[in-house]
């Protein structure tokens, strides 16, 4: 057992001994506003285990937790030698679904769903410390069996995951360490390649009656969600400035966002003359229902002969309402924009989604063929020597 110091870099995080000036990793200092960050690392069934202390300018916290910590191993209190003994499943899901940060997710509903879905399969009542890559594994076989998605299992997982982290640093943590921090996700097969985007934008704009034109213009210019789009408000909107600005509570991840307004989706907004309320309006000034726009997407889709247009994995399926965030930032990447600034308006956390669209658009890139250029056969010159001797 031992006080350790964890190098605060976020490239790094390695432990350090507690007489080190700098990081004996990355050479990098190891204060963060005059404090260190204490650790107590111990030895758990011959796994090296970390308990938590704080950030603190000196070390006489961790001197503390490492008396507790050994008292307690004398009294064989694995509780607090190891959280993780100590928590079952269900104790853990009631704490984390009170947590204000977790409720204020859009999300939280859909998160909280999916780990009561795993809990019904490994059961509430096992502890924490009995959770394992092999555990999870074998969650993953037996979803698979059932006939759920790759993306579906690994949300779930992803939201377990997601629990038992916040759990480990929380203060105090609930738990010791995160058993599934190195879990690997299942390969999804949900790859949608739109071939042709701009021409499958030109048909389902033609085949869409024109207050749905609109609405289905911005979604394929702009890589927005459909919940984003549907309830777009004009006080979101700045025509002056031609920006689109949604707050913290109109989007998914919780974080508010702004991004430029297509040129022509200006002009038809400024035309609508909307002061105040939703943007998209029918013909007699009513806002535009959800369900009857989902309605008018399905008909144009059919209309447009577009029931086959998106290729996944060895098949091919209808375009989606989704599919026209895909092939907005499909257009914006081809045509040279800044990956970060498609980032940055999709509102992604994660580069992944943007490799797909690059990595789509690089392959059709690839599978052009030009006409073979004709070869010209070499003229012979009609000019003859000056030079005709004599």
């Amino acid at each position: 057992m031992a006080i350790v110091i964890l190098c605060p870099a976020s490239t790094c995080s390695q432990l350090n001994s507690r007489k080190a000036k700098k990081c004996h990793y990355c050479g990098g200092g190891l204060t963060r506003d005059g404090r260190r960050m204490w650790y107590v690392a111990r030895r758990i069934d011959g796994k090296l285990r970390r308990v938590k202390v704080g950030w603190s300018p000196t070390e006489e916290e961790a001197i503390v937790k490492e008396g507790q910590i050994i008292s307690a191993k004398l009294r064989g209190d694995l509780g607090l030698l190891d959280r993780n003994a100590g928590v079952t499943l269900s104790e853990l899901l009631d704490w984390y679904e009170k947590q204000p940060a977790v409720l204020a997710r859009k999300s939280a509903s859909d998160t909280l769903g999916a780990i009561r879905r795993v809990l019904a399969v490994l059961n509430p009542k096992r502890t924490i410390s009995l959770l394992s890559s092999d555990t999870i594994a074998a969650y993953q076989t037996e979803r698979l069996g059932q006939g759920i998605a790759e993306a579906t299992i690994n949300r779930e997982v992803a939201a377990l995951k997601g629990m038992l982290s916040r759990a480990a640093i929380t203060v105090p943590p609930k738990i010791s360490f995160n058993p599934l921090r190195h879990v690997q996700m299942l390969a999804e097969q949900n790859v949608r390649d739109v071939h042709q985007p701009r021409m499958v934008l030109a048909k389902l704009l033609r085949a869409s009656a024109p207050w749905a034109r609109r609405v289905f213009h911005f979604a394929g210019r702009h890589p927005t969600r459909r919940a984003e789009i549907e309830s777009l408000d004009i006080r979101e909107i700045d025509l002056a400035e031609g920006r689109v600005n949604l707050g913290a509570g109109r989007t998914k991840t919780g974080l508010g966002r702004s991004f430029p307004l297509h040129p022509l989706s200006r002009r038809i907004i400024a035309k609508g003359n909307v002061i105040a309320g939703a943007v998209w309006r029918l013909p007699n000034g009513r806002p535009v229902n959800t369900i009857g726009l989902r309605r008018e997407f399905a008909r144009a889709v059919k209309a447009a002969g577009l029931d086959r247009a998106v290729k996944q994995a060895d098949s091919w399926t209808a375009l989606r309402f989704h599919d026209l965030r895909h092939i907005a930032a499909d257009l914006l990447i081809s045509a040279g924009t800044d990956p970060h600034q498609v980032l940055a308006m999709g509102g992604w956390s994660t580069t992944q989604m943007l490799k797909r669209y690059s990595l789509a658009a690089n392959q059709r890139a690839f599978n052009i063929r030009f006409q073979p250029v004709r070869q010209r056969t070499k003229r012979e010159p009609t000019w003859q020597s000056s030079n005709t001797g004599s």
